[in-house]
């Protein structure tokens, strides 16, 4: 009778160390899914951080451009005031020219 307890204790026991492994490997399959999907997810970000550093290499550029058409615009603009300025000067000097020759004759 004794014999057939110990038999029956250590049956259970077994069947519960084997549910245990069960829960075990469940947890483990769980842990493992995860650490793929933060592995994707990491990927994803590494990926993500790439894009937006060569985004900002390409504005980085962009603005560096605009900034060198803006000072060739601001330079035309000032050689147009210039020209503008001297042509009014060459009028007003051919104005003045006109009354002294207007005055001598």
């Amino acid at each position: 009778a004794e014999e057939q307890q110990s038999v029956r204790e250590l049956a259970a026991a077994k069947t519960g160390l084997e549910a245990d492994l069960g829960d075990e490997r469940e947890r483990n399959r769980v842990v493992q899914q995860e650490l793929i999907e933060a592995e994707q997810r990491t990927a994803t970000y590494g990926a993500c951080s790439r894009d937006a550093v060569k985004l900002a290499e390409e504005l980085h550029r962009s603005a560096i451009a605009w900034k060198a058409a803006d000072k060739e615009a601001a330079e035309a603009q000032q050689q147009a005031a210039n020209a503008v300025n001297e042509s009014r000067a060459a009028r007003a000097e051919a104005f003045a020219m006109r009354a002294q020759l207007a005055a001598a004759s």
